[in-house]
């Protein structure tokens, strides 16, 4: 009776820490250690893909409300070479720029942006997007994001197979 008792004990430990694996995995932040001093974890970006409505993947995206107000968009210095999006499978992108569903592409590509000395003015940044350019899923993987970067095979893999996640962190809401 006690090996029993003591075998259900332990089948449920292993449950329990696969469910907060689980959960774990799902956030879009993984706590990791440093090795740098005394300094404190850092947070490492978890990996993001997303589809969009077509391929505006050399454009530069804006945030825009619901409400058709700029919520937030790049400095030009904080574009560069490596922020275009990388292929995948499916029609997927892997971000590394940061894209929501408010995301919103403008004519502005990665290139030209990158190189203005000043930053467009709102009005400008506006009458820019594309109509009709939006991203139409966004979904979080299990891995951070320079895993991701490094090892894109996995990432199609996860795509492929269908583990990506049965329902995508973000999608649009129906109308």
């Amino acid at each position: 009776m006690i090996r029993i008792m003591l075998a259900v004990a332990m089948v449920s430990g292993m449950i329990l820490s696969a469910c907060s694996v689980s959960r774990s995995a799902e956030s879009r932040i993984v706590e990791q250690k440093t090795d740098v001093g005394n300094q404190p974890a850092a947070a490492v970006k978890k990996a993001r893909i997303y589809r969009m409505s077509g391929n505006y993947s050399a454009n530069v995206a804006i945030e825009v409300g619901d409400d058709g107000r700029l919520i937030s968009y790049p400095a030009p210095g904080d574009i560069t070479a490596g922020s275009a999006p990388v292929p995948l499978a499916g029609g997927y992108w892997l971000d590394r720029r940061g894209v929501t569903l408010q995301s919103r592409f403008t004519t502005y590509s990665i290139d030209t942006y990158r190189t203005l000395t000043d930053i467009p003015s709102h009005g400008d940044l506006l009458r820019s997007v594309i109509p009709g350019a939006v991203v139409v899923e966004v979904v979080d993987l299990p891995l951070n994001a320079t895993d991701a970067v490094a090892d894109t095979a996995v990432v199609n893999r996860l795509i492929r197979t269908g583990r990506i996640g049965a329902v995508p962190v973000l999608s649009p809401l129906p109308d």
